[in-house]
């Protein structure tokens, strides 16, 4: 009986040693890690004690000073309160046709992502279909009329997650191109 015993279970052998090859090939599969964002770096300034000295909230008022952590305003030549740099300023962005196509960009790379965010969900699609059919099988040809009407869902099942990485992939392109716009 123990042999039997035995026989039975050395065929169910390659059966579980298969399955079990398969769960974890399939649980391996993952298409990258996710994004983490890399720590703030040090100062790489030559001079941190001035650094430092200059981000000090203490300082006398208009004496030079430096806001750490403070984003940048984006209209930052305004802080000097100079009506003429003002104008020229406003009249070199009006007339740049760069930051023209930047903007135009980044709108593009935003409809990109909401693209790319269609494909995490179930496509609904409703449709109709008409046709006329010649049939020769029989002793004598007949015709017949055809209509079809109705919805249509479809899933695309992301086991892997490339759907997922090419949201994360557009994401990042609309972030360059914000950079872009900045820079320009």
């Amino acid at each position: 009986m123990k042999s039997h015993a035995f026989v039975i279970n050395r065929h169910r052998l390659p059966t579980t040693i298969g399955a079990v090859s398969a769960l974890m090939f399939l649980s391996a599969c993952t298409v990258g890690p996710d994004f983490q964002t890399p720590a703030a770096s040090l100062s790489q300034h030559y001079d941190q004690q001035a650094e430092q000295r200059l981000g000090q909230s203490g300082n006398k008022l208009g004496e030079q000073h430096i806001d750490l952590g403070r984003k940048v305003s984006g209209e930052w030549w305004s802080a000097f309160h100079s009506q003429k740099l003002d104008k020229v300023v406003r009249r070199a962005i009006d007339g740049n046709l760069e930051l023209v196509a930047a903007d135009a960009t980044i709108r593009q790379a935003a409809s990109s992502v909401a693209a790319a965010q269609g494909a995490l969900y179930p496509q609904v699609d409703f449709g109709a279909q008409a046709g006329r059919q010649r049939v020769h099988n029989g002793p004598e040809p007949s015709v017949s009329n055809f209509y079809s009407i109705g919805p249509r869902v479809g899933f695309d099942l992301d086991a892997f997650g490339g759907n997922k990485r090419q949201v994360e992939q557009q994401e990042a392109f609309t972030d360059l191109q914000k950079h872009r716009y900045e820079a320009a």
